[in-house]
């Protein structure tokens, strides 16, 4: 393990004897992680199947917490994780400012599958597809922690190299203190308070954590469970489809902003 992870954890502890009980929800700074991806990327939507997937414009909250707690495994070791970094991660507030400007297009690919049972199955081809997002401008994640993690968590977005499957690249450049501008950013249906302003503004559902009440086990089951630990949140990004042709259409950031 690296010196400098093992300085962050003593950090972290020495901190955790000193403040026993944490408000996650009132204090702590936001954190803003930029992202740029040179390359084509997909986030597949929840409940789409995987030989005719559509794809998010950027992660949603749950892919964002478990690439954080992948990150933090290979950074801090597994029971490091499970302790001190989990509880953080799972508490912490995340908002998701997506590219100013998206390409979405369709791609066709040969597979095989599966047909027939026991001794009798066969490979058969077919054709599915699946779609790509080539972002034009920065992703943004903002996080927000409590005072004593920053440290902790940094070297985390740093670690992330892909968003979606592993053939995409992601590089996080900047990693600063600042807050979102919620206007240019992904909000849920239900946390919406003012009125939208006439437009097609895109919609997806996104995957979170369920509550603040999951457990380690439950991201790492060792076992089938009979509960899972995320929902669904019907997202409305800032988004809204500025051209669209038979090769897929594409995407402009508009502020979200109260007639």
């Amino acid at each position: 393990m690296r010196l400098s992870s093992i300085r962050i954890q003593q950090n972290l502890r020495e901190n955790k004897r000193q403040k026993e009980v944490i408000d996650y929800s009132e204090q702590g700074n936001w954190l803003a992680a930029q992202y740029i991806m040179p390359f084509t990327y997909s986030l597949r939507i929840p409940l789409t199947s995987i030989s005719s997937a559509k794809t998010q414009p950027a992660p949603g909250p749950a892919t964002i917490r478990l690439a954080l707690i992948k990150a933090s495994i290979e950074f801090y070791g597994i029971e490091f994780t499970r302790t001190d970094v989990f509880p953080i991660i799972r508490a912490a507030k995340i908002i998701i400012r997506p590219p100013e400007n998206i390409g979405i297009s369709t791609e066709l690919f040969h597979i095989y599958k599966h047909q027939g049972q026991g001794k009798n199955h066969e490979l058969v081809e077919s054709i599915a597809y699946r779609e790509h997002a080539n972002a034009i401008d920065n992703l943004t994640i903002y996080i927000k922690l409590i005072d004593s993690s920053p440290e902790l968590i940094e070297p985390l977005f740093m670690g992330i190299r892909y968003w979606g499957q592993l053939n995409s690249m992601a590089c996080c450049v900047k990693i600063s203190e600042d807050q979102p501008r919620l206007e240019e950013c992904a909000v849920p249906l239900t946390g919406l308070v003012t009125k939208i302003p006439p437009g097609p503004f895109y919609r997806s559902y996104v995957t979170e954590f369920r509550d603040q009440n999951i457990t380690w086990k439950e991201i790492m089951p060792e076992k089938r469970q009979n509960r899972g630990p995320f929902k669904l949140v019907l997202i409305i990004w800032p988004l809204t489809i500025n051209q669209r042709d038979i090769h897929g259409f594409r995407l402009i950031r508009r502020l979200i902003k109260s007639s």
